[in-house]
């Protein structure tokens, strides 16, 4: 029997250097899987994705016919918790409440295709056929639903590839350092340089409200905090930024050559320099 990519679906992020995401699952919903098995369909799972292959006869053309008004629907499932973290979400986006949903029905011809994200609540779906599939509390780690519809957008030329890909855009913040210095220390002022020159910072007054500033305050009450934020946000990257370097003017040497990445979470960071004034 021969077989033919009828379609592929790939998740990418520029989180990730080669902006290729790992950290879903897509797996047919039951209904779409009564209707792969149907149509002797196979699904061959990638990295960041999945292809969905058919049997063809001698002309190519799929042995059992697909009727323009199928529909396949996957769910998304989230294996790494911490991509929302650095993810750029919709701001209605709520993490139990809220899926997002990915379709190509506006879609009209093969190739290459983005498909535009949109939120769905899963409240909305109790009455659905998807309902048996996606859990109402959000604890099912389902963070989408893809729906491919038999359009326009599937090749019927064996020589060319319909590709369905969903691309996150990556979180970014402004990063900020908190220096513990102390109140009685040398008077010579610090900077934060970045050597590769991506990243401006430059110090700030720090808000007398300013959370993080509480609790430096509570846990060294002789301190004196000092704090440097980027001049622009900064998006978050899986591999750490080197060379983000602490100076003291009058040193010839970075005091700290690389300082830690502000967390991806919330783009803070804290650096005690008590032990070392």
């Amino acid at each position: 029997m021969q077989y033919q990519r009828l379609f592929c679906l790939t998740i990418f992020h520029d989180y990730y250097q080669d902006q290729i995401c790992p950290d879903f699952t897509i797996e047919p919903t039951g209904a779409c899987r009564k209707l792969l098995q149907g149509h002797r369909l196979l699904v061959k799972p990638m990295v960041n994705g999945l292809w969905v292959i058919v049997p063809v006869d001698s002309a190519k053309q799929p042995m059992i016919p697909l009727a323009d008004s199928l529909t396949f629907t996957f769910l998304l499932r989230l294996n790494n918790l911490g991509l929302v973290n650095v993810t750029q979400l919709d701001a209605d986006y709520d993490a139990i409440q809220s899926l997002y949903t990915f379709s190509n029905r506006d879609l009209t011809s093969p190739g290459t295709s983005p498909l535009s994200p949109s939120l769905v609540q899963r409240s909305d779906l109790k009455q659905a056929t998807l309902a048996k599939d996606i859990n109402p509390s959000g604890s099912d780690k389902v963070f989408g639903i893809v729906e491919i519809h038999n359009n326009d957008s599937l090749s019927t030329d064996p020589w060319q590839t319909s590709e369905f890909q969903i691309r996150f855009p990556v979180k970014q913040q402004v990063w900020k350092y908190y220096l513990i210095a102390a109140k009685n220390g040398p008077s010579s002022p610090f900077s934060i340089q970045d050597k590769a020159a991506n990243i401006s910072f430059s110090q700030v007054n720090i808000d007398p409200n300013d959370r993080v500033l509480t609790l430096i305050q509570n846990r060294f009450p002789t301190s004196q905090p000092v704090l440097f934020q980027s001049e622009e946000p900064v998006p978050c990257q899986a591999i750490g930024r080197q060379n983000i370097q602490l100076l003291k003017q009058g040193d010839n040497q970075p005091w700290i050559p690389h300082l830690p990445n502000p967390s991806n979470r919330h783009g803070t960071q804290v650096i005690n320099l008590l032990e070392d004034l």
